[in-house]
């Protein structure tokens, strides 16, 4: 776990990273079983393969890494992010709030904006995967959306808004974008760590990234 009050954030150094092949699901074979990494240990609770989650008083975070699958020869990798407030006090969440830490305990803030919209170019196919994803099913039913644009021109969605008030009954849903840890990713686990600085708590998501489905034998 990340001390709460460590804000400064060590330089990860970007290699190259292996490709990962990523072949269609097989016929006839779907599900938690088609996929080795499910069962991968020491990560968060899953809501399907794709998706982590951790829960504490009323604050819920979600990882979900359906796009991130796509992206191990990339300088960056998208993450499907939620965070829902049940019946906490009013949090704020920023940019500053959002941390990935890779297995080797090397920290990694949100990547800079502009980097992003000058350096990505996969904001549209990105999009299309998390809108066709099943990353939070029917977890934020009764709750409002609270609408969150952190990297914007990546999909042409708007104007950038990255601080946000989640009163209580609320939630936001984002694809938030981070310097790929160096390295395969298949099998390890990560942390994404979401800070809650008014109420001094923090609630950290341990998730493995998908790699290739088992084919039908």
């Amino acid at each position: 776990m990340i001390p709460l009050r460590h804000r400064s954030f060590a330089v990860a150094s970007i290699l190259s990273a292996s490709l990962l092949v990523v072949a269609p699901l097989a016929a006839g074979v779907f599900g938690p079983e088609a996929y080795p990494s499910w069962k991968v240990g020491g990560v968060s609770q899953k809501l399907n393969p794709f998706t982590f989650y951790e829960a504490d008083q009323g604050l819920k975070v979600f990882a979900g890494v359906e796009a991130s699958r796509f992206h191990d020869d990339e300088t960056f990798f998208p993450l499907q992010v939620a965070v829902g407030n049940g019946n906490a006090a009013a949090v704020t969440l920023s940019r500053e709030e959002f941390v990935l830490t890779d297995d080797k305990g090397v920290y990694y803030p949100l990547a800079e904006h502009a980097a992003i919209a000058s350096e990505y170019r996969k904001g549209s196919f990105d999009q299309a995967l998390v809108e066709q994803s099943v990353f939070l099913g029917n977890k934020f039913v009764g709750f409002d959306q609270i609408p969150s644009l952190f990297f914007p021109n990546l999909a042409l969605r708007g104007v950038r808004n990255d601080k946000i008030q989640l009163p209580k009954g609320t939630f936001l849903s984002d694809v938030l974008y981070f310097r790929k840890p160096a390295g395969p990713l298949e099998g390890r686990v990560f942390t994404l760590t979401v800070y809650f600085p008014q109420q001094e708590r923090q609630i950290d998501v341990k998730f493995a990234l998908v790699g290739e489905p088992r084919k039908q034998e």
